[in-house]
């Protein structure tokens, strides 16, 4: 017995990969009690279905709106180990990544590969982060200090503009849009390589301690510069068509203390959508200075996302599907999941990620129904990702695709 135990601990231990299954005692009609303890009034809408679609996504671990479609089966496995200096970008099926010894990695054929070191600058030994971005079969590296990059076959300094960035660039078109740290929005032409102060902003007192999603909607890119200062940039014009701070929210509102956003605010035809950390939502219409709905759920949020006529949000012990016409409860649902971080409508299902679980969930005629849940031992899963139909999960120095 002693023997055979030696030898199971000596499999576990001498194991690199560890594949995720499903759980054993999942059971697919559970049903999930809810507590309305903020006493929302319950919609008398439905949920409307969307088609699934796939996407191609700028950035594997910047989940987009909608329906994603994905043929991943339910087998969790670690594809490569090796911590990051940079977010992931797929480029012609393969992953591209910076290291954090500065290497451009790329995942290829099952293989991870070391191609380049990042050239030696003037202000190398102060950058700590890049970000990389596409352009059809361009690959764009931009430095945290402003030095642009191109990948083809060999990397090259093409530009560098000497100035702290606050956050990841967004390409549109042909221009990458920066935003310093001091307030200035400049455009970088990644074709003539020709450099524009396009305006400038105020950056109001907060502070910045994560990372903020950037979202365009039609012919407006919304943008979070800190906890407390979010930027509309009319992106026909490149000039900001709004400026604001929290605080302006609060003054119109019956919620005392709107402070410190979940991430950027959604905007979509049912309109802007505020959410604060500490669980007080208002559906906002700028051009008005008007509130259309707000309600406080008296928790903490983790995470919330858009789908269809709802608002999707996740706090520490619920799920709760908020109607975007008036605020008021869809569907709501204890979910039991410790440390939920990440979620994602896939294949008509709310995908969450937390800790070391990844739980699927069915929402139909207003109601959340347990699916399967994935176990894993890694208890740093942070991340969901998605990228032209398939799924993947993240830690801190680990990919890992969901497939067979």
């Amino acid at each position: 017995m002693i023997i055979r135990l030696i030898f199971i601990l000596f499999l576990v231990t001498g194991c690199d990969k560890y594949l995720g299954t499903i759980e054993d005692n999942y059971i697919p009609s559970e049903n999930i009690s809810s507590l309305n303890k903020s006493k929302i009034k319950l919609s008398s809408n439905e949920l409307i279905q969307l088609n699934s679609t796939i996407k191609e996504n700028s950035s594997i671990f910047s989940i987009p709106f909608g329906n994603l479609k994905s043929s991943s089966n339910f087998s969790l496995n670690r594809i490569f180990k090796k911590k990051p200096a940079s977010n992931y970008v797929q480029l012609n099926n393969d992953i591209f990544f910076i290291s954090d010894d500065f290497y451009l990695m790329s995942y290829a054929d099952g293989k991870l590969n070391k191609i380049e070191k990042i050239p030696k600058s003037s202000n190398n030994k102060l950058i700590t982060d890049y970000y990389l971005l596409k352009k059809d079969n361009k690959l764009i590296i931009v430095s945290d200090y402003g030095e642009v990059y191109y990948f083809d076959e060999v990397i090259s300094l093409i530009y560098n503009l000497n100035i702290m960035l606050n956050s990841k660039p967004i390409l549109h078109q042909d221009n990458l849009i920066i935003f310093t740290l001091g307030g200035d929005i400049l455009t970088f032409n990644i074709f003539s390589n020709e450099v524009r102060v396009a305006d400038y902003f105020d950056t109001n007192f907060g502070y910045k301690d994560k990372i903020y999603n950037s979202y365009i909607f039609d012919n407006s890119l919304f943008y979070t510069y800190n906890n407390n200062t979010v930027i509309f940039l009319d992106l026909l014009t490149m000039k900001v068509s709004n400026n604001f701070v929290l605080d302006t929210v609060s003054i119109t509102s019956n919620m005392t203390d709107f402070s410190d956003l979940v991430n950027t605010p959604i905007y979509n035809k049912y309109g802007t959508f505020l959410v604060s950390n500490n669980g007080k939502i208002i559906n906002f219409d700028f051009s008005n200075d008007l509130i259309n709905w707000e309600i406080n759920l008296l928790e903490k949020v983790n995470n919330f996302t858009a789908y269809s006529n709802s608002l999707a949000v996740l706090t520490n012990k619920r799920i709760i599907i908020l109607d975007s016409l008036d605020g008021s409860i869809m569907a709501e649902a204890i979910h039991n999941i410790e440390s939920p971080n990440s979620m994602a409508f896939i294949n008509n299902k709310l995908i969450i990620a937390g800790n070391d679980i990844f739980t699927f969930f069915d929402i139909l005629q207003n109601k959340i129904n347990l699916d399967f849940r994935i176990k894993h031992k890694n208890k740093n899963l942070n991340n969901i990702g998605y990228s032209s139909g398939d799924l993947y999960l993240r830690s801190h120095d680990s990919v890992y695709l969901l497939s067979e």
